[in-house]
């Protein structure tokens, strides 16, 4: 078995090197590695170029999605690993790609990654709760994606790529990986494991998570764009399951994806003129959900009336923190610091109980 490694990078010269660096020192190492280097206008492809081993394909700026389809078309590989050029893969990462993919049936593996702030420091994992694994369609059309693997815990067979076509680069211009996870679940099974392999990197240049300033426009202006994206990933999940044939549709899905109705619920909050505007709006929300139980309903009930009486200023601190911002005071560098490691606790819980539980049947069988 083959495998590709693909790194896009854009005005990434201070990590790129890392990005590479950690490849080398995988215990089972790639047969090729492709970084696109997606118009850098900084000394990327200069860094790049210095790696005998590496292959550098140079593009005009269009986006991770237009390097991403670049870097597929030109890799040889039956498997397709990704990395972004601000992480780093743990040494053990492609021993296990190699080893999920042995499973003829598997098209899609993905892992958590640990997140680390600009100094290295573990702030906590990521996605925040458990990947699934196995035939997921049915669960995935019902409820959607509770937690999904970002761009470099993410690694697809050649061919499901294949049948699947290039990423929409309009749609999912830097959010490749949100296609690829609301796609392939449909294609085959998945392979996931708890343990991270890999690191994501929070900085001052991250495309979801730096803010140039605390002013409630410019967390407008964020929310805005994220409702814009999950819009279009809950439209493509409805897609996907009706074309495997599952019953589907939008109402369901926003009243499972917990994150979607914090989210709109704040945008709500905050872009109303007032405390009962934002309380009609978030009604409003609630009316054209299809909740799947009333303690789902009862929770963002609860959630409204807290977003309702807070403060437009506290939202804003209060999201600030739980997108891993860095680059403000010390003390809400601290506040995201404690966020994400309880973030991270948690999830160690989970991997804790989900082990035990494996252990507990393996006894038992």
């Amino acid at each position: 078995m083959h495998l590709s490694v693909i790194i896009p990078c854009f005005n990434y010269a201070a990590f790129v090197g890392a990005a590479i660096d950690s490849v080398r020192r995988s215990t089972r190492q790639p047969d090729e590695v492709i970084v696109v280097d997606d118009g850098s206008t900084d000394d990327s492809a200069e860094i790049i170029a210095r790696y005998d081993h590496v292959r550098l394909l140079r593009k005009p700026n269009g986006g991770m999605a237009s390097a991403l389809n670049l870097g597929i078309a030109a890799a040889t590989g039956d498997v397709v690993v990704f990395l972004d050029a601000d992480d780093e893969m743990s040494p053990e990462r492609l021993e296990w790609i190699a080893d999920a993919f042995e499973n003829p049936e598997v098209c899609l593996a993905w892992h958590p990654l640990e997140i680390t702030d600009p100094t290295g420091n573990v702030r906590g994992l990521l996605p925040p709760g458990p990947l699934t694994s196995g035939d997921i369609s049915g669960s995935t059309a019902a409820e959607g994606l509770q937690h999904f693997a970002v761009t470099s815990g993410i690694a697809v067979r050649r061919r499901s790529l294949e049948e699947l076509g290039p990423i929409p680069e309009d749609q999912f211009r830097n959010t490749a990986e949100a296609f690829l996870v609301r796609t392939l679940p449909f294609m085959g099974t998945v392979a996931a494991t708890s343990v991270p392999l890999g690191t994501y990197r929070v900085h001052a240049g991250s495309e979801m998570r730096a803010l140039a300033d605390l002013e409630l426009p410019t967390m407008i202006a964020k929310l805005d764009r994220r409702l814009g994206q999950i819009a279009a990933e809950h439209a493509l999940l409805v897609r996907s399951a009706r074309a495997a044939g599952y019953e589907c549709d939008d109402a369901e899905l926003r009243a499972n994806d917990r994150p979607f109705l914090e989210i709109a619920a704040a945008h709500a909050r905050l872009r109303s003129d007032g405390r009962r505007a934002g309380r009609a709006a978030m009604r409003a929300l609630a009316a054209g959900c299809h909740w799947p139980s009333s303690r789902r309903a009862a929770w963002f009930r609860a959630k409204s009336l807290l977003y309702t009486v807070a403060p437009k200023h506290s939202l804003v601190l209060l999201f600030a923190v739980r997108l891993g911002e860095v680059s403000h005071p010390s003390w809400l560098r601290w506040a995201a610091k404690a966020y994400w490691r309880m973030v991270g606790a948690r999830h160690a819980v989970v991997r804790w109980a989900t082990r035990a539980r494996q252990l507990g049947r393996r006894v038992a069988a």
